[in-house]
């Protein structure tokens, strides 16, 4: 008579389907938390700082080399920075190049208020900046948050440099 050897649960271990799903249990753990972890809004501000940095100097550059006025609206609610440019100067269209048209502000990070020395300090709504081909633009600054991190963006239009400076300045 052949004899079979039985195996108890304990000795069998896990089967691929229970191991799966822990994996994705502690996957979808992982993607909820790892966001919101404060050491990453620190960084994430600083990235979209860089980014607001770069597109403000793009555009202020490029007003003058393509003879073309450009508007950066600043909607504060929603985080986003859309760029529109115009030959005259009356007439706003989308920019053609599309990396360059929409600008969203990671989730955590918002636009807390923006100063503009002929309107002063704007906390709500979207605000317009312009640039001209003829070397004018207004002087602003921009403050953002991410968590409990606050960084000032200074843009000076006479040597067309954006400040990075951390705190509310």
């Amino acid at each position: 008579m052949k004899q079979t050897k039985t195996y108890s649960i304990r000795e069998r271990g896990f089967t691929m389907v229970e191991l799966l799903a822990v994996i994705a249990v502690i996957g979808i753990i992982v993607a909820l938390v790892f966001p919101r972890l404060s050491f990453l809004e620190g960084r994430y501000l600083r990235s979209d700082a860089r980014k607001i940095s770069g597109l403000i100097r793009y555009v202020s550059e490029s007003a003058s080399i393509k003879k073309l006025h450009y508007r950066l609206l600043f909607d504060i609610e929603h985080g986003v920075i859309t760029v529109a440019s115009s030959p005259d100067g009356t007439d706003y269209g989308e920019e053609s190049d599309q990396t360059l048209r929409r600008l969203r502000l990671r989730g955590g990070i918002g636009i807390e208020d923006l100063l503009l020395p002929r309107t002063g300090k704007i906390n709500e709504g979207t605000i317009a900046v312009h640039f001209s081909p003829y070397g004018f633009s207004e002087p602003f600054t921009l403050h953002m948050r991410g968590g409990d991190n606050l960084l000032t963006l200074s843009f000076n239009p006479y040597n067309g440099k954006v400040l990075v400076s951390d705190g509310y300045v």
